[in-house]
């Protein structure tokens, strides 16, 4: 179930109840209710949602909106993401976690990862229109394949969309990473 508040824009959204099997594609929960509450200077929000699937599933449904060949990836992941408030900003916490990621070709893998991992670890401040990238990092530990760390923030979003202090941490092995990204070429 989920309500909107609000008379010119939308100033509450509460969604208390989500689960389910989305065709196939994937199942969605959420561990406790979402909620967001523009409606006052200080901004409140908490919440929690899975999302978990087999990524040889959801790739049909990508071809189909990218009007592309099936992508040839398979392993299981698990999205979370939390939803919280400190003061005037909204954070949103979590990870992708894809494990057993496999690039196929011609049936038989090309590149292997156990464990490859999305994080991220965002903060806005819908009033002041900032934005802090507290963390958004991706790592194939088993692999070494790539390694990304992105820190730092956006000032005034609205008009002057400045980055602030933007520190980015990239490692890659090129023969390993070319047959992840090859398939998307």
């Amino acid at each position: 179930a989920a309500m909107l508040l609000g008379d010119n824009a939308i100033q509450q959204v509460q969604v208390t109840q989500l689960s389910g099997d989305l065709g196939g594609v994937a199942k969605i929960d959420m561990p406790s209710p979402i909620s967001v509450d523009l409606s006052s200077a200080t901004p409140a929000a908490s919440g929690k949602i899975v999302l978990a699937g087999a990524i040889e599933k959801l790739t049909p449904l990508l071809s189909v909106i990218q009007n592309a060949d099936p992508l040839p990836y398979t392993g299981d992941y698990t999205l979370t993401q939390t939803v919280g408030s400190r003061g005037r900003q909204i954070s949103l916490v979590g990870d992708t976690v894809i494990n057993k990621f496999v690039v196929l070709k011609n049936s038989q893998p090309t590149f292997t990862e156990n464990k490859l991992t999305i994080s991220n670890d965002l903060v806005a401040d819908p009033s002041a229109h900032n934005a802090t990238i507290n963390n958004l990092a991706l790592d194939m530990a088993s692999s070494k394949a790539a390694s990304v760390s992105i820190k730092g923030g956006v000032t005034d979003w609205v008009h002057q969309r400045q980055l602030d202090d933007i520190v980015i941490n990239l490692g890659y092995d090129l023969a390993k990473l070319w047959p992840i990204a090859r398939p998307m070429l």
